[in-house]
């Protein structure tokens, strides 16, 4: 019975407290600092990442994380080339992917 009720209070710390412990360690995105640095993004896919022109500049809200993650590094490293995308790419760290990522992630697709 003390294993249990053990096991219960862990499960409890964890669910309640797990997010904020897992978050918390490098490698996270963080929606804020994105959003703060969001700037050369937004001047073609929107403010919040819906493009006001679709056709030329995919809106990129909404986007999977993992998704948004790859395709960044991809035309930061070169493996990837867009002539507007790739200089842009180049300029950012990998935390800033993340930030990014995480900003545009977490914003509504219209």
């Amino acid at each position: 019975m003390q294993k249990q009720t053990v096991a219960g209070v862990l499960l409890a710390f964890m669910l309640l407290f797990g997010p904020d412990i897992v978050g918390a360690g490098e490698g996270e995105g963080n929606k804020e600092r994105g959003e703060a640095i969001k700037g050369t993004c937004a001047g073609c896919h929107g403010s919040d990442g819906n493009s006001s022109v679709p056709a030329m500049y995919p809106s990129i809200a909404g986007m999977d994380e993992a998704e948004f993650i790859e395709a960044m590094k991809a035309f930061r490293s070169g493996e990837r080339e867009d002539g507007q995308m790739s200089p842009q790419a180049r300029n950012l760290s990998d935390q800033d992917i993340r930030d990014l990522a995480a900003f545009f992630s977490a914003q509504e697709r219209k």
